[in-house]
């Protein structure tokens, strides 16, 4: 599809997020400017949310995780060992499709497709990304709630 219009789905699957945690947190999100990996900030609570965006989980039945980009750790493999994650790390994942996404706790969806991936894939950013690839049927027993917009 193209870089320019993954990018336009995924700012669509952030506001239709937005709009629908907003609803269901009763709290205004506004959309993140400084921390990379956050896409949605709940400024009140100092929450924190990562929106993922797959066009292709309906076809596939798979998730994937991304844990290294650019041989530098990223996404999963960063440490949720300190003290400091909880003000640089979302809280939240919004793992978002066409129609429909899952709310996830961040830290127990990571653990547990840390501890339970089927598979590692390359793909993405010129497959310079290193993936844990998981059927979603294996983890959405861990969202929080599910959505459509």
């Amino acid at each position: 599809m193209g870089f320019v219009n993954d990018l336009k789905q995924w700012e669509k699957a952030e506001e239709a997020v937005a709009e629908r945690l907003q609803e269901f947190f009763g709290k205004w999100i506004s959309k993140n400017k400084d921390k990379k990996g956050v896409d949605l900030i709940i400024d009140d609570w100092g929450l924190l949310i990562e929106v993922k965006f797959d066009r292709m989980v309906q076809d596939t039945g798979n998730y994937v995780f991304e844990f290294m980009c650019n041989e530098k750790v990223s996404g999963i493999e960063r440490s949720y060992n300190t003290e400091e994650w909880w003000t640089t790390l979302p809280h939240y994942i919004a793992q978002s499709h066409e129609g429909w996404f899952e709310l996830y706790h961040t830290y127990k969806l990571l653990k547990y497709v840390e501890e339970n991936n089927d598979r590692i894939v390359k793909g993405g950013d010129g497959w310079r990304s290193s993936m844990y690839l998981i059927e979603k049927k294996q983890v959405e027993h861990l969202a929080i709630k599910k959505f459509n917009w």
